[in-house]
C-alpha cells in the first residue's frame, strides 16, 4: 500500500527544507521567503524555534485545552435555572460557588449571557415571569404601565403636560415645557429659562390653546410639580388650575411617584431632550 503524506507532514517537511537551506546552503532570508512564499517575520519565528529546539521546534504546538471552559449539559442547565428561580438576586460568583459540581465563573457567565440572564434585574424579571413573587408593588406597576395607555376618544379630550430640564452650551440650564395629545400623539414643545407657574400658563394659553380650535381642549393632565399644582395647600387651587378653569378646561394630576401615568408626554420628553433647541 502506497503511503500518502498528510498535510501536517508536508508542512513539517517544508519547514525542515527551509531551515536546511538557511543552515547548510547559506541561503539569504530574501531568497528563502521568495522560494517558500513565506513572510520575513514567519521565517525568523521558525528559525528561532529551530535554534532553540531543533527539528522538534518546527512542529505545531499542541493546544492545551485544560483551561478552556467546559460545556454545560442539559441537566446542569436545568439545575442552574432552578437555582436562579429560588435565588434570583444571587450573582454569578455566588451561583458558581454554590453549584455542585463547581462551574467556572466564565462558563456560567457565558451560559447566563446566552439565556439573557446575565444581570440581577433580568434574573428577577425571569423569576417573576415563572411565577415567583420577587418584584415590589411599584416594579409591577411600572411593568404593567408599559402596556397600559391613557384612554381618550377624540383629539383634545386629554392633553398631558410635563417639564424637563436640559443644559445647553451657551445658554445654561433651560426648561422644556412639553405637551402631548393622548389621542393623536400630537405634541407641543417650548423652552423657557425658568420653571414657574407663569411660564406654565403662558405655555398653555399662547402656545397650545390659541393654536387649536375653540373648546377643543377638554382636560389637562400634569404631575404635582409646583409649576402646575399647589401641593402644600391643596384646598386652594394653583394659578395654573385657575387659568385652565377660566378657559373651560379641567385640570387633573397624577399620583406622587407615578410618572408612568403621564407616559405619553414622558416619552415626548425623551425625544425632545435629544433634539437641538433654542430658547426665547
Amino acid at each position: 500500500m502506497k503511503y500518502r503524506m498528510k498535510d501536517i507532514d508536508r508542512v513539517l517537511e517544508l519547514r525542515k527544507n527551509m531551515m536546511e537551506d538557511w543552515r547548510y546552503r547559506s541561503m539569504h532570508w530574501k531568497d528563502i521567503t521568495y522560494k517558500y512564499r513565506v513572510s520575513k517575520e514567519w521565517f525568523y519565528k521558525l528559525r528561532k524555534r529551530f535554534i532553540e529546539k531543533g527539528y522538534e521546534g518546527l512542529k505545531d504546538k499542541v493546544r492545551n485545552n485544560s483551561n478552556r471552559p467546559r460545556r454545560i449539559g442539559l441537566e446542569e442547565k436545568l439545575r442552574i435555572l432552578d437555582y436562579i428561580y429560588e435565588n434570583p438576586t444571587h450573582g454569578v460568583d455566588r451561583i458558581a460557588w454554590d453549584f455542585i459540581p463547581h462551574i467556572s465563573h466564565r462558563t456560567l457567565w457565558k451560559f447566563l449571557k446566552k439565556e439573557d440572564l446575565n444581570t440581577r434585574h433580568k434574573r428577577r424579571l425571569w423569576a417573576e415571569s415563572q411565577g415567583k413573587r420577587v418584584l415590589t408593588k411599584k416594579e409591577r406597576l411600572i411593568r404593567s404601565a408599559k402596556h397600559n395607555h391613557v384612554e381618550s376618544h377624540a383629539p383634545g379630550e386629554l392633553v398631558s403636560i410635563d417639564t424637563l430640564t436640559v443644559s445647553v452650551k451657551g445658554l445654561g440650564k433651560i426648561w422644556h415645557y412639553t405637551a402631548c395629545d393622548t389621542y393623536s400623539s400630537y405634541g407641543w414643545i417650548k423652552a423657557y429659562h425658568y420653571k414657574t407657574s407663569d411660564n406654565a400658563i403662558d405655555f398653555f394659553i399662547n402656545h397650545i390653546f390659541k393654536n387649536v380650535p375653540s373648546s377643543k381642549i377638554k382636560r389637562i393632565l400634569t404631575d404635582q410639580g409646583t409649576e402646575f399644582y399647589n401641593f402644600k395647600n391643596k384646598e386652594n387651587d394653583s394659578s395654573f388650575t385657575n387659568a385652565l378653569r377660566a378657559h373651560g378646561v379641567q385640570h387633573t394630576v397624577t399620583k406622587v411617584a407615578h410618572p408612568w401615568t403621564n407616559g405619553y408626554v414622558e416619552r415626548l420628553n425623551q425625544t425632545s431632550g435629544r433634539s437641538s433647541i433654542s430658547a426665547d
